[in-house]
């Protein structure tokens, strides 16, 4: 945990990274719920759970609909397959601060990328994910470039690592080029 102490004697988050582990989860249950009656809009921005379980997403969706000050979230290796996916896109079609999603090196596949498509065709605000190695293929291609047509602010899109042939490739290319 990484604390801002300004000259107004408060203490600010600014990041939270909480690795795996009971203890962990645990605190990331326990601080989601309630930060909002903790903490000032725009203190925490990012938040690293970066090698947590699946299981967290159900709870993180729930404190992720109401957030207002998390801008950056990584959950890379954290075991997130099709079930988590959906949890956290429940809460991004509704969450109108996050703009960087951090999925790398997850089993998403292509039912939890679904889920995820349908998050982007609402949400206003993502603007990078990062979906390296989740084991999507074409099929999960052709729902992102669909998803990717009624989304105006997703810039960045990072597919390395999946089983995208060129057909894929080809429906995201063309979304990104009309």
């Amino acid at each position: 945990r990484v604390l801002d102490h300004r000259n107004d004697n408060k203490v600010y988050d600014r990041d939270l990274w909480i690795g795996a582990g009971e203890a962990g989860h645990a605190h990331v249950l326990q601080w989601l719920p309630d930060r909002a009656a903790r903490f000032s809009p725009g203190d925490a921005t990012q938040l690293n759970l970066r090698g947590n379980p699946d299981e967290i997403m159900q709870h993180l969706a729930s404190a992720l609909r109401a957030d207002t000050t998390l801008r950056s979230l990584d959950f890379s290796f954290s075991h997130i397959n099709s079930g988590g996916a959906e949890h956290l896109a429940s809460a991004l079609a509704v969450n109108t601060t996050v703009t960087r999603l951090n999925l790398g090196f997850n089993t998403v596949g292509s039912v939890g990328l679904l889920h995820l498509a349908g998050a982007l065709r609402a949400n206003a605000t993502l603007t990078s994910l990062d979906l390296r190695s989740n084991t999507l293929g074409d099929a999960s291609a052709y729902h992102l470039a669909s998803a990717l047509a009624a989304n105006a602010t997703l810039t960045n899109l990072d597919l390395l690592c999946n089983n995208l042939t060129e057909e894929g490739a080809r429906a995201l290319v063309a979304v990104a080029e009309s």
